[in-house]
């Protein structure tokens, strides 16, 4: 999974080939591993959304590998960021949400989350943008 991010985090497309490999080999040891269909659905947006891969099919995986990936994380609250009513609703349902569901919720995304430190995702977050920016 690992190497599998950063090949994502590079700009070529044989690097996201690469990482597209390293994410199928992680769903075939563990199928039910939400960060590998959540890597592929990344891989396939990227190459969709920077023109290197247009088809229909593409678009069609990133959408597929995401549903896979928050069906496997149901704890999580899904939202999109641009969307700000989404993300007020879900901050409001997380406020109000019964504390007993809360703590259950959240081990089971730190289960999720384990092996993976806050630094390095906000700089793969960070390096992300700067790709979008450099276009």
């Amino acid at each position: 999974m690992k190497r599998g991010l950063e090949y994502l985090a590079r700009p070529r497309p044989e690097d996201q080939a690469e990482a597209v490999r390293l994410f199928r080999k992680a769903l075939r040891l563990g199928p039910d591993r939400a960060d590998a269909h959540t890597g592929l659905a990344r891989v396939f947006l990227y190459l969709y959304t920077l023109g290197l891969d247009e088809s229909p099919e593409t678009l069609s995986s990133a959408l597929s590998e995401s549903r896979a990936a928050v069906e496997l994380a149901p704890a999580a609250l899904i939202v999109n960021p641009v969307d700000v009513d989404r993300t007020a609703r879900a901050i409001s349902d997380a406020l109000d949400m019964p504390e007993a569901e809360r703590q259950e919720r959240a081990r089971r995304l730190r289960r999720l989350a384990r092996g993976r430190s806050p630094s390095r995702w906000l700089e793969s977050q960070l390096r992300d943008l700067e790709k979008v920016r450099a276009g």
